[in-house]
This record gives structure tokens, sequence and C-alpha cells, in this order.
């Protein structure tokens, strides 16, 4: 059976890096998402 308190962690430092990376792909795109609304609610002149 296997032992489930003592799974060694496994994940290299390549994969950490790209969980990172993609992280900041993901919430850099919900900012300019963002960007934009303000954007557009700015040129309505709601402020």
């Amino acid at each position: 059976m296997m032992d489930l308190d003592n799974i060694p962690d496994t994940q290299t430092e390549a994969e950490e890096l790209e969980e990172v990376v993609m992280g900041l792909i993901i919430n850099s795109g919900q900012a300019r998402s963002l960007a934009y609304a303000a954007l557009k609610q700015a040129k309505q002149g709601d402020f």
C-alpha cells in the first residue's frame, strides 16, 4: 500500500517556473481586459 503521508515532492524547478510564467500570462491578460473596460467607462464620462 502506498504511504500518502510521505510522498516526495517531485515537481522540478522547471515545472515551478512554468507555473509562475503561466500565472503571469493569465494575470496580464486579465489586467489588459480590465484596463480596456476602464478606458471604455472613462470615455463615457463614468469615473
